[in-house]
């Protein structure tokens, strides 16, 4: 993390999500959360389950394929970074994004209803119980915003 930023590299996206991850990289720009190195974003979860609760065991479980991988030395990174900072959306619909092509005019097909824009939730997400999960994509990893870093195979007591 030199000087306190770290940004992610496109040598750790998978090829056939690259087209979706520039996808995103035009959306944090046209939002001016981008950066001037057009790296991928970086993502985390703003609420799983219930309105800005971290992911649980079964969320990482689920996304991680449910076996235990101590072999990935993986970590979660505990984060809290100011609204304007990050673009929220919906991580079902992104799924849709992720698993589908460009289209001609260089859209990405299912990003219908996916957006919420930087900082604004609506209330009647809250109000309603809504369980549908929300992710925040970044353009970097800042230190200041970083909590805390837990070991997944081996947290701390």
């Amino acid at each position: 993390m030199s000087q306190g930023v770290a940004y992610p590299a496109w040598g750790h996206v998978d090829e056939l999500w690259r087209p979706a991850f520039r996808w995103m990289v035009r959306q944090l720009d046209a939002r001016g959360l981008g950066t001037a190195s057009g790296t991928p974003p970086v993502w985390a979860w703003h609420s799983c389950g219930a309105w800005n609760c971290p992911p649980e065991r079964e969320d990482l479980d689920m996304l991680l394929g449910g076996e235990a991988q101590p072999h990935l030395r993986l970590v979660m990174v505990n984060l809290e970074v100011p609204d304007g900072d990050c673009l929220l959306s919906y991580y079902g619909p992104w799924c849709d994004v992720i698993h589908h092509s460009v289209t001609h005019d260089g859209e990405m097909p299912g990003t219908r209803g996916l957006w919420y824009e930087t900082g604004h939730i609506p209330e009647p997400w809250r109000e309603q119980g809504n369980d549908r999960d929300i992710q925040a994509c970044l353009s970097r990893l800042e230190r200041r915003h970083i909590l805390g870093v837990d070991d997944l195979y081996h947290p701390r007591t």
